[in-house]
């Protein structure tokens, strides 16, 4: 009987961005070598007016599934209330009600061969699944939910470390995640398996650059690009500082993108008005399918970052044919090496401008290497599966 294999994650299906991405990416390219079932399923919250009004967050559709390929993926809500709102936000700490929702998932999982778990709170359903059924388990780890999350109490640090011991494995985009996973613990099982680049990221024909730059009002500029959320973590009030000092010393005509939105956006605009003379252009958010065209008129991009679990961004550049720089945190340096990151500092904002003037007046070829693409990563996830139901016997 081929054997059976539950996805579960919880990333946001509002913002379908970033990690969800990441994951969907993984599934898309695993469903199309795997010779064992794989069924998906996506936990959410529902979050009620109070606490969508404190949070500063959208209302979202509720909706019942969607697709990847075909393959139907049932959507599980969970009605936020209040009083998870001030144990979960406040204290760091989930209601009964909430575990029970959890606990109702465990009864409905129970006939898989083995639980393939995203982040935090989807590790924590398949551990229990485990503890009952002694069904085995994988959880990957994307970044935010090993350097950052886990320090928001110790409820989560709490949860945190039980899941990276109970895994029959753990996989972490990054080797800096992995170092940064051993500061919450140690004694666990681990792997590091990176995220890959969607083949619709690929450098186009001279031909359609041009028409590209011209359509973009950029032929006769070279573009230095930001790409990502308006988020502190994200770095995003040293751009303006960034793009002055290239704009000073760059003896080539260059024009600044800042590509995504964020509740940091509208401080950023507010210090390149100050700008005199600096070209510029906020882009807000951007649909997925519309990146490949955007990074493709891209000679630089720039991702200034205080953490990161991967850096996909920096990938998904590289692979239409652009450069990058960032800082020396996370999987950044693992994509485009030591040589063009730099440490954040109070050197940092010269020093990077310094590597994207170079960059744009003596241009270099970055590559990306074959490890970073999603055929890659589902070959390894495949032989994974198998090594884990081969040494537990599946279910």
């Amino acid at each position: 009987m081929m054997k059976k294999v539950a996805v579960l994650f919880s990333e946001s299906l509002n913002d379908r961005k970033g990690a969800f991405n990441a994951v969907v990416n993984r599934v898309r390219y695993l469903m199309r070598i795997a010779d064992f079932d794989i069924d998906v399923f996506l936990l959410q919250t529902y979050e009620p007016w109070l606490a969508r009004t404190l949070r500063g967050t959208p209302k979202v559709e509720k909706v019942k599934e969607f697709s990847i390929d075909g393959k139907t993926v049932p959507v599980w809500w969970y009605d936020f209330s209040v009083l998870d709102f001030i144990l979960l936000f406040k204290l760091g700490m989930t209601t009964v009600f909430y575990r029970h929702f959890l606990q109702d998932k465990v009864q409905r999982l129970r006939d898989y061969d083995l639980i393939w778990a995203h982040s935090t709170s989807c590790g924590c359903l398949a551990m229990w699944i485990k503890e009952r059924y002694a069904t085995p388990f994988a959880v990957s780890w994307h970044g935010s939910d090993i350097h950052t999350v886990p320090y928001q109490s110790r409820h989560i640090m709490k949860c945190t470390r039980q899941v990276l011991k109970a895994a029959d494995c753990n996989f972490f985009v990054s080797e800096s995640l992995e170092r940064q996973a051993l500061n919450l613990c140690s004694g666990f099982v681990s792997t590091v398996l990176y995220n890959g680049v969607s083949s619709a990221f690929k450098p186009y024909a001279p031909a359609e650059k041009i028409r590209l730059k011209e359509r973009f009002g950029v032929k006769d500029d070279k573009v230095v690009c930001f790409a990502g959320n308006f988020f502190d973590v994200k770095n995003v009030k040293l751009l303006p500082a960034i793009f002055r000092c290239v704009a000073s010393h760059c003896n080539v005509p260059v024009v600044f993108w800042l590509v995504g939105d964020g509740y940091q956006r509208r401080e950023v605009e507010a210090d390149m008005l100050l700008s005199v003379g600096l070209k510029y252009r906020f882009w807000g958010n951007q649909p997925l399918e519309k990146m490949p065209d955007i990074f493709n008129c891209v000679d630089v991009l720039v991702l200034p970052s205080k953490n990161e679990g991967f850096g996909l961004v920096v990938a998904e550049a590289l692979a239409c044919g652009a450069n990058a720089v960032g800082s020396n945190v996370g999987g950044i340096p693992e994509i485009i090496g030591a040589e063009n990151v730099f440490d954040l500092g109070d050197s940092f904002v010269d020093s990077i401008a310094a590597r994207i003037v170079e960059m744009l007046e003596s241009p270099v070829i970055q590559r990306l290497s074959d490890k970073f693409r999603w055929e890659k990563t589902a070959e390894a996830e495949c032989g994974f599966c198998h090594e884990i139901l081969k040494k537990t016997g599946g279910h």
